[in-house]
Order: C-alpha cells, then sequence, then structure tokens
C-alpha cells in the first residue's frame, strides 16, 4: 500500500465532515458524488493548504517536503519546483475568481454531474489532489498577504454560500466556525497534529528546500 499523503487524508476527513459517504463503507464501489460536492471539498482543501502557508509557514514547508518525499532535492532546484508549481500568475491574471477556486481542480467543468466515490482513492486523483494542495501551500507561503485578505473574502462570502452548500449535499452550520484567520490557522494546525497522531510522522524538511531563498526569507519574517 501507497503511504498516505497529508492531502488524501485530509480529502477523505472533508467528505465525512460534510456527510460522505451516504452509505457505510467508505470508498465504496457502487456510490456515485455530485461534482458540486467533490468541487466544494476541493476548495476546502486548497483553503486549509492556503491557510497553513499564511499562518504556519514552517509547518507549511515541511508538508511540501512530505508531499514530495521522493524528489531528490539535491539534484533538482528547489526554486524551479516552486515556480513551476506557484499558482500567483493564475490568479492574478483570473481577478473575478476567488483564488481557491483558481487554485483548486473543478469537476463540474468535466461535464459529469456525479463521479463514482471509488475514483477518489485512485492514485490519479490522489496525485491530482495533492498538486493542489501544494500550490495553495506555496501561495499561502510566498504570497502571505495576497492569500490572507483572500482568507478575510472567504470568511466574508461564507454566509452567502451556506444555502447552496446544502442545497448541494452537504452538512455544514450555517455560522463559520473561525471568527479570526489566526483561530483558523490554529485549527490547520491542529489537523496536522492530529495526522501526525493517527497516521505517521512528517518527514524532515530537505536544507535545499529550507535554504532556498524565497523560503528562507519568508522563514525570517516570522522570527
Amino acid at each position: 500500500m501507497p503511504e498516505l499523503v497529508f492531502a488524501e487524508y485530509v480529502l477523505a476527513q472533508l467528505f465525512r465532515s460534510v456527510g460522505w459517504p451516504r452509505k457505510s463503507g467508505f470508498f465504496g464501489h457502487n456510490i456515485v458524488v455530485e461534482t458540486s460536492v467533490v468541487d466544494i471539498v476541493g476548495r476546502q482543501l486548497v483553503i486549509i493548504g492556503i491557510g497553513l502557508g499564511v499562518g504556519r509557514p514552517v509547518l507549511a514547508v515541511r508538508l511540501i517536503a512530505d508531499s514530495f518525499q521522493k524528489r531528490d532535492w539535491s539534484k533538482q532546484s528547489a526554486t524551479e519546483f516552486l515556480e513551476s508549481l506557484d499558482p500567483n500568475q493564475r490568479v492574478l491574471t483570473n481577478p473575478n475568481q476567488r483564488p481557491c477556486e483558481v487554485i483548486a481542480p473543478t469537476m463540474e467543468n468535466m461535464g459529469r454531474k456525479s463521479i463514482p466515490w471509488k475514483w477518489l482513492c485512485e492514485p490519479r486523483l490522489a496525485i491530482h489532489y495533492t498538486g493542489t494542495f501544494s500550490q495553495a501551500l506555496i501561495w499561502g507561503l510566498l504570497h502571505p498577504e495576497e492569500a490572507e485578505n483572500a482568507l478575510n473574502e472567504e470568511r466574508l462570502l461564507y454566509e452567502q454560500w451556506v444555502p447552496f452548500l446544502q442545497s448541494a449535499g452537504t452538512m455544514i452550520s450555517t455560522q463559520y466556525a473561525w471568527s479570526t484567520n489566526e483561530d483558523f490557522y490554529k485549527n490547520c494546525e491542529e489537523i496536522v497534529k492530529i495526522f501526525v497522531h493517527d497516521i505517521r510522522q512528517l518527514v524532515d524538511t530537505p536544507k535545499e528546500l529550507r535554504s532556498e531563498a524565497s523560503i528562507e526569507r519568508r522563514l525570517k519574517e516570522i522570527k
């Protein structure tokens, strides 16, 4: 069995938190999920990544390393890696969309109304969401001011979105759970702690990633 990565774990927890799966047996063979629900959960995964990047940068860097633990950082440029995954250009060129919508994958645009539940544990989607989550981490890490503004917007928009989210079959509260961004950052950190306690330790951050110029500058800002 491949080692479970953090993004897969969070994705599963998010589905459970909004009331999926509908039947017993997680990742059951005959269950389908509306793509609107998958997209909602995907955006929530991105928001958590952004939150960790902004509010817990040291942990965000370690999660990036953990997500790409098979990468040889000593032979492949960390700067080129970050530049290839940084979604900031897409965010800037899509000002009419919320950043989480720009970064998150959208299943509805594939023209499908639903997808088999078992697809969500297949490697092709696991890799897809791991990459998306890493983009969110990197955006929050390298563009903290813009990312924090985006999180403020998410809080303001939440109440407007609740009726749609509930109509899509999600079991969510009508009240936003965190009154401040710092409360949200603490919650994101707690999710990582639970993963470490229940699943496994995160890998150590390689020095090549920790000392990359943009990351080094960002980490110095918090000292």
